[in-house]
This record gives structure tokens, sequence and C-alpha cells, in this order.
């Protein structure tokens, strides 16, 4: 009798054991899960923070549209709309257009530009899409060593520096435009006026 009420108590306790033991391995799991929760909430919050809504002209070539996408365009931008309503992209076209359907009231428009379309786009996106779009850094002019301050110098060679500058700046507008074309154009320009400087007036 005595051993059996010993066998019962060491099972009582090995499943009390047990039961303590299985208890915290659910309370372990279950703080597990709720870190984990919380971290995918904190992804997420993180990731909607960094996105936000960008010109589509802004992040080409970073970021392609694709039918399903989710937008919001200028309706009518081409001809003076100026409101912006959510919308899907229904087909994407060669030369940079889309198709949109907006959700709002069921119209569909064609072929609306870059321009007047906005994207969510992530800082990685706006980062390489800046990345590509800057432009090559522009060799520094030199004008025609001994044209300007020396004997037969003056105004004909200033001239013909001039000449030089201006032909340089067409292939500049020939192979960049924007941003790009109006730092080639104020850098030859402050060499030219450098060049007016330097040669006294005839």
């Amino acid at each position: 009798a005595a051993a059996a009420k010993r066998e019962a108590a060491a099972a009582e306790r090995a499943a009390a054991k047990a039961a303590a033991a299985a208890e915290k391995q659910a309370a372990q799991q279950a703080a597990r899960q709720v870190a984990k929760e919380a971290a995918d909430r904190a992804r997420a919050a993180a990731a909607a923070t960094s996105k936000r809504w960008t010109l589509l002209s802004s992040v080409l070539p970073a970021v392609e549209l694709k039918p399903g996408d989710r937008v919001q365009a200028k309706f009518q931008g081409d001809i003076g709309g100026f409101n912006w309503f959510p919308g899907t992209v229904t087909a994407v076209h060669d030369d940079g257009t889309c198709d949109i359907f907006y959700e709002d009231d069921g119209e569909s428009e064609e072929r609306v530009a870059p321009r007047f379309v906005k994207v969510l786009s992530d800082a990685a996106a706006r980062a390489t899409a800046e990345e590509q779009a800057r432009p090559e850094p522009m060799p520094r002019a030199k004008l025609p060593q001994g044209s300007i301050g020396k004997a037969g110098g003056g105004k004909a060679p200033l001239a013909a520096s001039e000449a030089a500058l201006c032909s340089q700046l067409e292939r500049c507008r020939a192979a960049l435009g924007g941003a790009a074309l109006a730092a080639g154009e104020a850098a030859l320009c402050e060499v030219l006026e450098m060049a007016r400087r330097a040669v006294p007036d005839a």
C-alpha cells in the first residue's frame, strides 16, 4: 500500500511537472507570436511611411507600370484638368503612356502621359531614378591658347573663341536637355564672360 502511494505521488508530481512545462512552452510560443506580429506591423508601418505618391515621370525608368497597378491620375490633364482620381492601369504603351480606368465613376482614359500619373514609390526607387537622371559631368570648356591677353589678341580671337563655345553648346543641345543643358549653358557662359573681361575693348 505504501509503495502504491509513493508511485501515485510520483506520478502526480510528474504530471504536474509536465503540465508546467507545457504551460511554459505555450506561453513562450504565444510570446513569440506576439513579437512576430509586432515586428510585422512595424515593417508594414515603415514601408507605408517610406512610400508616397510620386509622379511617374520623375521615377522612370526605375518604376515601370503594368496592367492592374493602382495609380492616381489627373483626368484630362492634357487639356487643363487639375483633379487627381484613383484608378487602375489597364494597358501600358511603348511611348510610356497608359490607359486608366477610374474607380470613382467608371470612366476610362487612354494614353495618359506619365506626368499626369502618380505611383506609390519607395525611397529606393526614387533614389535609383534620381541617380539615373543625374547628368554626366561636363568637361570644363577651354579657350584656344594664346587667343587672349597676348600680342595679336583682341576681338578677332575672342570671336573665334565664342564660335568654338557656341559650337560646343550646340553639341550639348543635341545630346542633353533640361537641367543638364541649363548647367552646361551656365558653365559656357561663365567661361565666355571671363574671356570678355580679359580682352579690352577695341
